[in-house]
């Protein structure tokens, strides 16, 4: 589950199986890393990364959101 309040600093993981990049119109995988302080995309990394790639981020990460594989990621959509 989400949680509802975003937090105002550190970074944020989107890792979702079916993702609509720039420059694709078929949905792939991708992890999406977004500054939770600006709210921009800082880094799109284009496979889902599994739990020990996540720690190697860093200790600026806070929160890890999966989404659902029926749910299609449109990451920069509204930016």
């Amino acid at each position: 589950m989400v949680n509802s309040t975003p937090s105002t600093s550190g970074l944020s993981i989107f890792i979702s199986p079916k993702t609509i990049l720039p420059g694709s119109s078929e949905p792939e995988p991708a992890t999406i890393v977004v500054d939770n302080a600006t709210g921009e995309i800082t880094e799109v990394i284009g496979k889902l990364l599994n739990d020990e790639e996540i720690a190697d981020l860093g200790d600026d990460v806070n929160e890890v959101i999966r989404i659902p594989s029926d749910k299609v990621l449109l990451p920069g959509l509204v930016e």
